[in-house]
């Protein structure tokens, strides 16, 4: 099979005439036996390609290696780099990893990657190319495929911690799936698509308890970013009254979606997610927030007819996770911050939440 090896300062190798390289001896797993075909680039060396398709090829670029030109990734090539750079588009139908461990993968042009390609990205700690991997594009990204996100040396990520593992010109769709998002016990990761950017944000769940109640109708409406905003308010009050005094709440963003099975809603990183039937129990969203008439007594179930998941108690449960309180396992007595919420019941914020503030490992 065939090797290409480029190595040092002014090292080049023209590849410009070269349109398709394969080597079909490559394991179907995309092991190494030793055999299979492979283009490395090391040390601020330079190769320079066209529109070069791969099959069953392996491209590693090591620091400040520069790969001049265009790549379609075949089945089982793959594409790694460190502090390295692709001055051209990728299309990925296999495997691109960011890093020969943690590290920075720059493609000046256009990325695609479809349904068979998967994006691996490393988490280890903070910064882009110590802490994780990031892959920038500085084009547009198109996404599809598998995000994999991986937990590398025993991290443990706080809470409210955020890494930009994609940079991109301007970006059309959504990685279809997302492998990895539970780093740790109690903790997931999400994606926030931005202008720019896409940042993983670790967030703690709330969830649905368990409860034999049903909603009162058969089609649960899904919840709107109009039904939120006076209710995001009320909760943002509540806990000025209960003695907050940060900043943590002044910008809120909403995202409404469909979350995975019982789970209700996400906070972190100044955000909220919020799944959009409330795990299709239905939300009750109170007209008149600022007054608990529906209420008999703090923490108790609503009077009357199903009620639905509070809307107001998810979000300040999940503001509380904005401001640095993790999720409370304890059950002797209602707590915003218990990691389970039933039908029909509200519970507001409280001093002895923000007293939790100083005694939990992910305030910071």
């Amino acid at each position: 099979s065939v090797r290409i090896l480029a190595d040092g300062v002014n090292s080049r190798i023209d590849l410009a005439s070269l349109t398709s390289m394969s080597d079909v001896s490559r394991n179907s797993d995309g092991g190494n036996d030793g055999t299979y075909g492979t283009i490395t680039v090391k040390n601020s060396a330079q190769v320079d390609t066209s529109n070069l398709q791969l099959l069953g090829i392996s491209v590693d670029l090591s620091s400040g290696a520069l790969l001049n030109g265009s790549l379609l990734l075949g089945e089982n090539s793959f594409l790694s780099g460190t502090a390295a750079t692709v001055a051209g588009s990728v299309i990925n139908q296999n495997i691109v990893r960011p890093g020969i461990g943690v590290g920075v993968l720059t493609i000046t042009g256009t990325f695609e990657q479809v349904a068979s390609g998967v994006l691996q990205i490393e988490i280890g700690g903070l910064g882009a190319g110590v802490g994780f991997d990031q892959l920038q594009v500085t084009g547009t990204m198109i996404l599809g495929g598998t995000l994999a996100l991986e937990v590398i040396n025993g991290f443990n990520p706080a809470l409210n911690s955020t890494y930009s593992v994609v940079t991109y010109g301007s970006h059309i769709g959504e990685f279809a799936v997302i492998t990895g998002t539970t780093p740790a016990a109690g903790k997931v990761w999400q994606a926030d698509y931005q202008a720019g950017q896409l940042s993983i944000v670790t967030a703690a769940p709330l969830r649905l308890a368990n409860t034999s109640a049903s909603p009162g109708e058969t089609d649960v409406a899904e919840l709107q970013i109009e039904d939120v905003t006076p209710v995001l308010e009320e909760a943002r009050r509540r806990w000025i009254n209960a003695g907050y005094k940060g900043t943590a709440l002044d910008a809120i963003r909403i995202r409404i979606t469909d979350l995975p099975g019982q789970t209700l809603g996400f906070g972190g990183g100044g955000i909220i997610w919020l799944d959009s039937t409330a795990a299709g129990a239905g939300w009750f969203i109170d007209q008149t927030p600022s007054v608990d008439e529906e209420f008999p007594v703090p923490g108790a179930t609503a009077n009357g007819s199903f009620f639905g998941v509070d809307l107001l108690t998810a979000l300040c449960h999940e503001m509380g996770h904005l401001i640095g309180l993790s999720d409370r396992t304890s059950h002797d007595q209602l707590s915003v911050m218990d990691e389970e919420l039933s039908l029909g019941i509200r519970v507001s914020p409280s001093l002895d939440a923000l007293d939790d503030l100083f005694s939990q490992n992910d305030w910071y």
